[in-house]
């Protein structure tokens, strides 16, 4: 797995996530030129974070949970240098980079439980299609599996309208509602059928992705 890891690998991995969690107007020209220097000590100590992370989904290591409390630990540190690096950002950087090293399920299949523990990428499109799911589900309320979803579909109409890149800390709450109806999303009967059996919240944006493009 060492070779797999190396330093180039994922330095490109990383800044194309970067790239993916600060362009497009979702963080200021500043924070996001902060982010991006590699002579920053402070924003080396974040790829550093990152890394670390990454190394303990390829070596099988990632316990429930450490995804959420890895992005809060990039979050903070990021606001010592970056201020307009919100927990928003920080989400979809760690989520992007386990998204890049998912490619190691490609050809070798049974890497797919090592990323179980992994979040789903949150931003604009991804919240508009789990709502859209899951007011599909409600309108199937036939579905013995779908329950808890259909009595909370109605909710992600508005949710559906968050600006994912400006949700700091403090609103953590969003982010683990997200997370929460992802995981259910995957357990549904419908989806199920649709889909099939997944092994990881990413994989969840990865279909729903192929989705959003076969639609256009």
């Amino acid at each position: 797995m060492e070779k797999i890891f190396s330093d180039k690998i994922f330095d490109f991995y990383y800044y194309e996530a970067l790239k993916d969690a600060t362009l497009r107007n979702t963080c200021e020209t500043d924070s996001r030129d902060r982010m991006f220097d590699i002579n920053n000590k402070d924003s080396n100590a974040i790829k550093d974070k990152v890394k670390e992370y990454i190394k303990k989904i390829i070596d099988g290591n990632l316990k429930e949970g450490e995804c959420e409390k890895t992005i809060k630990s990039i979050s903070e540190e990021a606001k010592k240098f970056a201020q307009d690096f919100t927990f928003g950002n920080a989400q979809k950087l760690v989520n992007m980079m386990a998204k890049y090293f998912y490619a190691l399920a490609y050809v070798c299949d049974e890497k797919r439980e090592n990323f179980e523990n992994c979040d789903c990428p949150m931003d604009r499109i991804m919240l508009k299609e789990i709502s859209d799911y899951c007011k599909r589900i409600k309108n199937n309320a036939n579905e013995k599996n779908d329950g808890e979803l259909i009595r909370k579909a109605e909710n992600w109409d508005s949710m559906a309208e968050i600006s994912w890149s400006k949700i700091n800390i403090e609103d953590i709450g969003i982010y683990k509602e997200y997370q929460s109806r992802v995981k259910e999303l995957m357990k549904s009967d419908i989806f199920i059928e649709e889909y099939g059996e997944l092994k990881s919240p990413l994989e969840v944006d990865f279909v729903l992705w192929n989705s959003v493009k076969e639609k256009k």
